[in-house]
């Protein structure tokens, strides 16, 4: 316990620069941007993409959000060991609950997309409509989640052998890493159905499900019966079924931007930046509180949380850093679009950004600590619901702080 304080200790020192660059790595999102954008001439053909995308970010991140958790809380507590072969039997159990999780969050997605989609055209779309979502939720989730639990790994161990806090590196690196990888594989996906047809797609996502199920089955059953792997279910399959819905949500809120986003492009340039970068300041705050509750550093109680100083330093200093970051955002996406334009424009562009930071994360605070205290005060494992949480409203509050920004303006 104390090797563990000092090394907690010796992180803060680093604390500020660790944010910075955990933040500075979401620019990485504007490649993510890119790739979206590819899909634009296919809409007509295939509208229904736009319903689905947010809902694959959202969820692709819950899941890493709550294995990011857990990995670093694992290393601090030592019940996971810095090495990815031979590895504790704690460790296999979530990896084989992100697994299956990974599977059930495709299945909600293609379902609650075909869904959203007819309510949102105000009509019953074909039932081959359906099996196509579905293939595609699967060959993206799937293809990506097993990337990303290999990367995801990595970079927690080996930022924990460099002495860096993982509770502040991990889950903004992967975040990034995820939605870029997810994008790309979404797109190509989006890509094949288009070029191929509907019967590739559906015969290519049955060709996944079958694969999934028999290496899943050969190489992750022993661990159904870990303690890990039935609570990390037991407590998070309720959320993710809820934060689908959600996620939804968030995608019509996006559909009312249109209008903005075509008279002030810069927005959509930044937007996947800012939606990866508020999760990551969501995150970072989370993982810090959990684990700091973990190891008995802080008490499970609201009052008590602010009257500790230290806690006080983190906060600020993920609140200011991420701030100035927004702003620097708002710059970058006014000068990548509209150069000439940069002093009429910048002073919108940034306003609407700093202010979506600020309301942002107000919302973290307010949603986050309290379900960390009351879960924590449970026996439950705070990792398994502040982090999806917080990744999946903060989509919509950003996207809806974008939108009462703009109505501000008057844009």
């Amino acid at each position: 316990m104390e090797s563990e304080r000092n090394e907690l200790a010796d992180g803060r020192d680093h604390f500020h620069l660790q944010i910075l660059l955990a933040l500075s790595v979401s620019m990485g999102d504007l490649l993510a941007g890119k790739f979206a954008s590819l899909m634009v001439p296919f809409l007509p053909m295939v509208a229904w993409v736009l319903v689905m995308y947010p809902p694959v970010l959202t969820m692709r991140g819950n899941t890493s959000g709550v294995l990011s958790g857990r990995l670093s809380t694992g290393l601090h507590t030592g019940l996971i060991l810095p090495q990815i072969f031979d590895n504790t039997e704690y460790f296999y159990g979530l990896i084989s609950s992100i697994l299956l999780l990974s599977l059930i969050n495709a299945i909600l997605i293609g379902s609650v997309c075909y869904g959203a989609y007819c309510i949102l055209t105000m009509s019953i779309a074909p039932p081959l409509l359906l099996l196509v979502s579905l293939s595609v939720s699967l060959i993206s989730m799937i293809s990506a989640s097993l990337i990303s639990i290999v990367l995801n790994t990595a970079v927690a161990i080996e930022s924990y052998r460099r002495a860096l806090d993982p509770d502040v590196v991990v889950y903004p690196v992967m975040s990034t890493i995820n939605d870029i990888l997810v994008t790309l594989i979404y797109v190509s996906t989006i890509f094949t159905l288009v070029t191929l047809g509907e019967v590739v797609i559906l015969l290519m996502g049955l060709l996944f499900l079958v694969t999934f199920l028999v290496l899943f089955m050969w190489k992750f059953s022993k661990y159904w019966k870990s303690d890990v792997f039935r609570d990390t279910l037991k407590e998070v399959l309720p959320l993710m079924v809820i934060l689908a819905l959600l996620s939804n949500v968030t995608g019509s809120v996006l559909m009312s931007l249109e209008g903005v986003l075509k008279r002030y492009p810069e927005i959509l340039i930044i937007y996947p930046v800012m939606m990866t970068a508020m999760g990551d300041e969501g995150a970072i705050f989370s993982s810090i509180t959990t684990t700091r509750l973990a190891l008995g550093y802080t008490e499970p109680s609201i009052t008590e949380f602010f009257k500790s100083r230290e806690n006080l330093e983190y906060l600020s200093a993920v609140f200011f850093i991420g701030l100035g970051m927004f702003a620097f955002y708002g710059i970058i996406g006014t000068l990548a679009y509209s150069p000439s334009r940069f002093l009429t424009r910048a002073p919108i562009i940034v306003f609407v950004a700093m202010m979506t930071q600020i309301i942002a994360f107000c919302l973290i605070i307010a949603v986050s600590l309290p379900i960390a205290i009351i879960t924590f005060k449970k026996s439950l494992d705070p990792d398994n619901f502040v982090i999806p949480v917080i990744a999946s409203s903060m989509d919509l509050m950003v996207t809806s702080s974008i939108l009462l920004s703009t109505l501000l303006l008057a844009v």
